[in-house]
């Protein structure tokens, strides 16, 4: 699970699109991005304990982009 400042993050993110307008539908899928993000940030052993944001590199933010465009998806 990421740490409670991930958490925070998620949840002030998701008040905020909500202050803007955003359909509830659209803040849901911003959050699971973000969750999906945190969960590969974790499995990859990137996750730092504080100091999230600041922590990553631009390569950190490429290596997920990479990861997540190399999974295949079932063809409909």
């Amino acid at each position: 699970m990421p740490t409670k400042e991930f958490q925070d993050t998620v949840q002030h993110f998701s008040f905020f699109l909500l202050d803007k307008g955003r359909k509830p539908s659209t803040i849901k899928r911003y959050a699971y991005d973000i969750e999906d993000f945190g969960q590969w940030l974790q499995k990859s052993k990137k996750l730092p304990l504080r100091n999230i944001w600041t922590t990553l590199s631009k390569e950190d933010y490429e290596e997920y982009f990479n990861d997540w465009g190399s999974i295949t998806l079932p063809s409909s």
